[in-house]
């Protein structure tokens, strides 16, 4: 009796057959190889024995669906929604590292991601399919699809182009950030490159009280004689010195204040701050007719 030899297809889809079985035997050898995309398509590098892999080809494969990960989750296009990004990383934990083997149902990509159906999961595989990172093999009808990465390196150096895009933008941002924070504070310190100084304050002609009936001594900034030597001079002025010097008496409610101040300064234009100093001093009982008298020939 002559035994009939298998044809490759009829071996390769046996393989399948046994894939979506309970008992998942292993691939034979000389039918794995068949089973991988192309080097120049696939995304993930395939050992050379898929029964016994390197450590090497296993650290090159983990390598390569990281790689495969970030560039998914960088890929901006709308088509890319969260739920086709998710699907992809799904499917990338599902592929054999021996076989390149990934051929989950729509079924368990919706109940591994808690889609609400499988239809969820079907419209984001075919999403990935169209943006070019997975090709669908079907093999029997009545089997799941298998998925097969690929490469994709139109669209990865498109997306590594625009991170370099983005990070030198963002570089060039933050020193011109740096520079105008620099600026801004060599303009705003004022008090480090100018400093400021505080005025004196404006003397008057006669301000204060006298001590011990001695007349203050006002020096003058426009070279006039002190008022002490005018007073000297002047007999009738050194005769009624202390008359100018004594302050009036201090009000005892806020309406007196108000009418002596209506007494003293009739007519007289006051500025604000003039007249919250005059108000000041009487009520302190430091103001004197002497410094009424200033004030009315300021205003004069």
């Amino acid at each position: 009796m002559e035994i009939r030899k298998k044809s490759p297809i009829e071996e390769l889809k046996r393989a399948f057959d046994a894939i979506s079985s309970a008992e998942c035997p292993a691939i034979p050898t000389e039918i794995a190889p068949r089973m991988t995309i192309e080097g120049s398509l696939g995304a993930l590098p395939t050992p050379r024995n898929p029964d016994k892999a390197t450590a090497a080809e296993v650290s090159a494969f983990t390598s390569a669906k990281l790689d495969m990960i970030s560039w998914i989750l960088r890929d901006h296009r709308k088509e890319m929604t969260p739920s086709a990004k998710t699907t992809a990383i799904y499917l990338l934990q599902c592929v054999n590292c021996a076989t390149l083997q990934c051929n989950p149902s729509y079924q368990t990509i919706a109940d591994g991601l808690d889609y609400k159906d499988e239809k969820t999961a079907e419209r984001a595989v075919k999403v990935l399919k169209h943006c070019g990172w997975i090709d669908i093999r079907r093999y029997n009808r009545k089997k799941s699809n298998r998925y097969v990465f690929l490469s994709n390196a139109q669209v990865t150096k498109e997306i590594d182009d625009y991170q370099d895009h983005l990070r030198d933008q963002r570089k060039a941002e933050r020193e011109q950030g740096e520079r105008a924070s620099l600026e801004q504070t060599n303009m705003s310190g004022r008090t480090v490159v100018e400093p400021t100084f505080v005025s004196p304050l404006e003397q008057t002609n006669m301000s204060g009280k006298h001590l011990k009936g001695t007349p203050e001594v006002v020096i003058s900034f426009e070279g006039e004689e002190p008022y002490s030597e005018a007073i000297s001079k002047n007999g009738y002025a050194a005769a009624k010195s202390d008359d100018l010097h004594i302050p009036f008496p201090s009000p005892s409610s806020e309406d007196e204040l108000a009418a002596v101040m209506s007494s003293l300064f009739a007519g007289v234009g006051l500025g604000p701050l003039t007249l919250q100093r005059m108000r000041t001093l009487l009520a302190t009982g430091r103001l004197t007719p002497a410094i009424v008298q200033g004030q009315r020939r300021d205003a004069a």
